[in-house]
């Protein structure tokens, strides 16, 4: 696959990469990693999807690096605080954002897709609290949106059904998010 790949036209390049997601190693990360600097975005998104569900990836610890500080639980009533992302022009990680839908913002899409690309069970660990505390105190927090967004997105990347069961349970994540679709 490497020595033609570059020859294929995009949508074939990223349907190629999909087909990698069943039997994915740690000995495909070069060539994935190689693939984030295709000319495409749907080429660069579906290898940082693949590179994500690799654990220990090189890729998926900077993700993991850039996303961990924007969220915090603080003060005694516990309550989870978002920090919006600044832009860095020319990181890897910036260019698989795309642009945000109308109405979004620039900050506010990015934050969404650093944490669909971080396993939700690190939330866990890092912010000390079960999935379902996790999800009651996004929902009360400022830019609950693209948290919950992201972690949804996360929940199915990553095949988590105590997050995704978090997340549909919770009363009034469905508000906080018109446009989920639950049946992805």
């Amino acid at each position: 696959i490497e020595g033609r790949f570059a020859d294929l036209p995009a949508d074939e390049r990223a349907s190629i990469l999909e087909a990698l997601r069943h039997g994915l190693s740690p000995a495909d990360e070069a060539f994935l990693t190689s693939a984030l600097a295709d000319g495409r975005a749907e080429v660069r998104r579906a290898a940082a999807d693949l590179l994500v569900r690799l654990d220990g990836s090189t890729f998926a610890r900077r993700v993991a690096e850039r996303t961990r500080p924007l969220l915090a639980i603080e003060g005694r009533g516990r309550r989870l605080v978002v920090t919006l992302p600044e832009p860095r022009p020319g990181d890897p990680l910036d260019g698989l954002v795309g642009r945000p839908p109308k109405g979004v913002g620039e900050r506010a899409w990015l934050l969404r897709t650093l944490v669909a690309h971080v396993r939700p069970e690190r939330w866990t660990g890092w912010l000390g609290a079960e999935p379902d505390t996790l999800v009651a105190r996004a929902l009360d927090a400022d830019d609950a949106r693209p948290v919950l967004e992201g972690w949804t997105d996360a929940a199915t990347r990553f095949g988590s059904p105590s997050w995704a069961a978090a997340l549909v349970a919770q009363p009034g994540t469905i508000r906080a998010m018109p446009r989920l679709d639950v049946a992805r």
